[in-house]
């Protein structure tokens, strides 16, 4: 192999490698920083819209884009953790959430994307 071709190959892996980062981080949602939260959880919902919820000790804030659109107060519930007002619910069960517009009584089914540092993808662990 000619020096030439070695450059050659060198650059383009320099170029390969610093598209993959671009992309990555292109695509990465930005997510609000929320004092006092205890965790917060990734959803995609099934009409292809995601949010962030972070959690707080009564309530959980709902990011998008990361901007904090909404604040949904926790309210007493059998059925799983329900957090709502007057204008929307959000019911957690297991890995999924529905979220309910209150004013029209439409609701979609949301679950956390896939990641293998998470339960139960990777056992508890």
């Amino acid at each position: 192999m000619k020096t030439w071709q070695a450059y050659a190959v060198v650059a383009v892996l320099v170029v390969a490698v610093g598209a993959a980062f671009f992309y990555k981080n292109l695509f990465a949602p930005p997510v609000a920083t929320v004092e006092g939260e205890t965790h917060q959880v990734s959803f995609i919902c099934d009409d292809t819209s995601y949010f962030v919820a972070h959690f707080t000790a009564g309530s959980v804030l709902i990011d998008v884009d990361g901007e904090i659109v909404q604040q949904l107060p926790l309210t007493t519930s059998t059925s799983g953790a329900v957090y709502g007002d007057a204008d929307w619910t959000l019911t957690l069960r297991g890995e999924g959430a529905t979220v309910t517009r209150n004013f029209d009584n439409k609701s979609g089914n949301c679950h956390q994307p896939f990641n293998p540092n998470l339960a139960p993808y990777n056992w508890g662990d």
